[in-house]
């Protein structure tokens, strides 16, 4: 399991509904226990924990709302 930072921004920031970020935090969580995160400098360890903590944010305004805002963006 092999992300670039880049792919894994567009992924969160394209990220609809519940499902999608749930399956998203599975793969990033996965990524993070991964021995290629440890080989990571540690910036590039910081953003990937800090993709994680806007992830779990996202999931958390996703919690108890109208799932069409949500999709819709309203």
């Amino acid at each position: 399991m092999n992300f670039s930072l880049q792919e894994l921004k567009k992924r969160i920031k394209g990220a609809q509904g519940r499902f999608d970020l749930l399956s998203l935090k599975d793969d990033l969580e996965g990524f993070i226990k991964s021995p290629h995160f440890m080989e990571l400098a540690e910036k590039e360890r910081d953003q990937v924990l800090d993709l994680l903590a806007d992830l779990l944010t996202k999931m958390d305004e996703c919690k108890g709302c109208d799932p069409l805002k949500t999709i819709l963006g309203r």
